[in-house]
């Protein structure tokens, strides 16, 4: 084989070689996209569930007459006081038109430092403490 002839046969492996990696590079960039797509429309379904869940427990407590901690327990205790607390609260946003997750008056989450929501700060039973999400201040 000439040297010509050996620059052309390289030439055509490292052709090869690259579109062989650009096909690997874009299957990868589609997988990525079809996984970040998931994430959003799984976030967004999140957010509207826990939306429809907030508004029924509002209408439980405000349209009903029952404590929160009562709205829970016909809950089967599947959810604790203070996320019936944050999703109520959430349909309350909500519905005075705030963002999902917009904290009021810019401040922190807590709300109005001169506000206490009794119901929220009760104990929650030892398996709920156990089993509920850890919550991180930042």
């Amino acid at each position: 084989m000439d040297a010509n002839t050996r620059r052309q046969d390289a030439r055509r492996r490292a052709k090869e070689a690259r579109s062989g990696m650009d096909e690997e590079r874009k299957a990868r960039e589609k997988r990525l996209e079809d996984a970040a797509v998931t994430v959003l429309v799984s976030l967004a379904e999140v957010v509207e569930a826990e939306g429809r869940a907030g508004e029924a427990l509002r209408a439980m407590v405000e349209d009903e007459g029952l404590s929160l901690r009562e709205a829970v327990a016909w809950c089967n205790d599947e959810v604790t006081v203070r996320e019936a607390t944050r999703l109520k609260r959430l349909a309350s946003d909500q519905e005075d038109g705030e963002e999902p997750g917009a904290e009021p008056d810019g401040g922190d989450a807590g709300g109005d430092p001169g506000q206490h929501d009794a119901e929220a700060d009760q104990a929650d039973s030892p398996r709920e403490r156990a089993s509920a999400p850890m919550q991180v201040s930042a």
